[in-house]
């Protein structure tokens, strides 16, 4: 009972309201209840396809990685060939920029995946709705006990 005489004491709230203003908070309950139930399902939606888009997306980058050193492989071996051994002919691989390599290694893992970011926010956000939804669908089997 301490509980509900601070409850009382700190928010003023009229006990002996009228049913048809009761009624009314608890229809606006239920249109956000169902506004929360096809959240989920669209946030769900959203998840997977943001999961996909991450992966699409860590594929990319690795696939890019691989063409940057099949790049200079080839360069390595085919222009080298072409140009009778003629180093200063290269241009991934001349002798002068021999940081680039380094570079182009530093600069993809460097790189961020932005859409493990709006995965991992949307994933946050989703709990969040979920917890809203279970916390108002517990309201409901109290109410439905009364």
């Amino acid at each position: 009972m301490q509980v509900l005489e601070k409850y009382r004491l700190n928010f003023k709230i009229d006990e002996d309201q009228e049913s048809t203003e009761i009624n009314k908070c608890k229809d606006r309950i239920m249109v956000f209840q169902q506004f929360l139930k096809k959240t989920i399902g669209i946030m769900e939606m959203q998840k997977k396809q943001l999961k996909q888009m991450v992966e699409t997306r860590d594929k990319n980058d690795k696939a890019q990685s691989e063409l940057m050193d099949q790049l200079m492989k080839f360069e390595d071996i085919g222009i080298a060939y072409y140009s009778d051994q003629d180093y200063n002919q290269r241009v991934l691989t001349h002798p002068s920029c021999s940081e680039l390599k380094d570079k182009v290694e530093q600069t993809g893992r460097k790189v961020k995946n932005p859409y493990r970011d709006a995965y991992l926010w949307l994933k946050g956000e989703f709990l969040d709705v979920q917890g809203m939804y279970d916390c108002l669908q517990g309201r409901e089997g109290v109410m439905k006990a009364q």
